[in-house]
């Protein structure tokens, strides 16, 4: 249920956002996201940080945001492994 490997992808602001129609307070957190099908799903921004492997605790999130996944109209980046 992570979006990253191992340890879960957190992020750090100092700043209150408004990420889609959720209040963000300044702080740390973690997100982790839920698909429905391959193109839908939400993103979800948990309280509870420092979790490893697929500990996840639903009562720490602080909220969700419907997302949308398509493919860019043009490559933004490529990578090469030498």
């Amino acid at each position: 249920m992570e979006a990253g490997a191992n340890s879960a992808t957190s992020f750090h602001t100092d700043a209150d956002l408004a990420i889609g129609n959720l209040s963000v307070p300044k702080g740390d957190y973690t997100f982790t996201r839920s698909w429905k099908i391959q193109t839908t799903g939400q993103l979800i921004i948990n309280k509870q940080t420092g979790q490893w492997g697929l500990t996840y605790d639903a009562s720490q999130d602080l909220g969700r945001v419907k997302m949308s996944m398509s493919d860019p109209p043009a490559p933004i980046e490529v990578y090469k492994i030498p």
